[in-house]
């Protein structure tokens, strides 16, 4: 017997077990399928009477063996039975108390309300729990209800750091209506927290009734902020963030096609992340945006042909860096054909038409 096949039994062993009360209707029930006949009545108290007779059933055959005879039919009874308890265990979970901190996204420097949800909580009148919070991301603000607790009272404090205790009760007993509540619970981001506030946590849990009765059990279930890298202001303007490496100037670009693209400014970044505010984005259905390191910066503007036949090649760039403008024939061989530097934030490459070649590419490089 291998051990799947040995778990299966336990657990079949485990859940009859579980079901003396109903042994005797079982063993009937398992006589009717084996035999046809019906079984002898058994009283009341003889039928809730727990079973001591038990045996462990015998081993399945080995898998490579074909079993001889008939499949016991008491045994598809009780898989049946066993395969009913885990149905109602699953039910039952699902009927469960629970309290919810739901998720939202959220941006740095920004307020943002999380969703508190009390389902399932039949004939409750109060409840009281706790909010843990990683207060070097986020601060928590006073709980805000909603109309499902117009007739409830609902207080919220700090009692410790990362910690705030909430409390929801009526002073006439009354019962949360649809057997629970929802609420928000606003919490300010940490202008240099980019990633997410990490678990938002109930503890702590009671719920309880007009009689004063706890409800139990009670689940929970975490919630987060996850930090979006972008966010539309009111105005329209948008602030944003970028990766970027300490003490390196970058150009920051924008497009609203992914092809052009264009200089909004420049910054030397402070921390691994750029905070930056779009001012010139109510002009524009969408952008998108990126980085580009500073020292890299440059690239061909024009190509022409001269009247005289020449060609040149405009490339804007730094002041004072060197670029060297590269050709190729097929796109995989490139050779170097200029260096040059830039003055007034332009520079031309000309004199490059070559009789050599019919057609070339060109390409720009820094020169550091």
């Amino acid at each position: 017997m291998n051990a799947y096949q040995h778990e299966l039994i336990s657990g079949m062993v485990r859940l009859r077990r579980a079901l003396t009360s109903s042994a005797k209707w079982a063993r009937g029930i398992s006589i009717i399928a084996r035999t046809g006949a019906r079984p002898s009545p058994v009283s009341e108290s003889a039928a809730v009477r727990p079973r001591t007779d038990f045996r462990m059933p015998r081993p399945f055959p080995k898998l490579n063996r074909a079993p001889k005879g008939n499949l016991c039919s008491a045994s598809v009874f009780h898989g049946i039975l066993g395969v009913s308890a885990i149905v109602l265990a699953a039910n039952a979970a699902l009927a469960q108390t629970s309290l919810n901190i739901g998720s939202t996204p959220g941006y740095p420097r920004t307020t943002v309300s999380v969703p508190i949800d009390l389902r399932r909580a039949s004939n409750a009148v109060a409840a009281q729990f706790d909010v843990g919070f990683n207060q070097n991301k986020v601060t928590a603000g006073e709980i805000v209800p909603v109309a499902s607790l117009a007739s409830h009272i609902v207080r919220s404090r700090e009692i410790a750091p990362g910690v705030r205790r909430v409390l929801v009760y009526s002073r006439s007993n009354g019962a949360f209506q649809s057997n629970g509540f929802s609420a928000n619970l606003p919490f300010s981001i940490s202008a240099n927290e980019h990633v997410s506030s990490g678990p938002i946590t109930p503890a702590n849990l009671i719920v309880a009734r007009r009689d004063g009765i706890a409800v139990a059990p009670v689940g929970s279930e975490s919630g987060t902020i996850f930090i979006g890298p972008v966010h539309r202001n009111p105005d329209g303007q948008v602030q944003f963030f970028l990766p970027s490496l300490e003490d390196e100037r970058y150009l920051i670009q924008a497009s609203t096609n992914l092809l052009d693209w264009m200089t909004l400014t420049n910054v030397v970044a402070a921390s691994e992340f750029m905070d930056l505010v779009d001012a010139d984005a109510p002009k524009f259905p969408h952008r998108f945006y990126r980085p580009i390191l500073y020292e890299a910066a440059g690239e061909i503007t024009r190509v022409s042909r001269t009247g005289n036949g020449e060609l040149t090649v405009q490339v804007s760039g730094l002041a004072g860096r060197s670029y060297v403008l590269q050709a190729s024939t097929n796109l995989r061989n490139w050779i170097d054909i200029g260096t040059n530097t830039v003055t007034a934030g332009t520079l031309t490459f000309s004199a490059l038409i070559d009789p050599a070649f019919p057609y070339r590419f060109y390409r720009l490089k820094s020169g550091r």
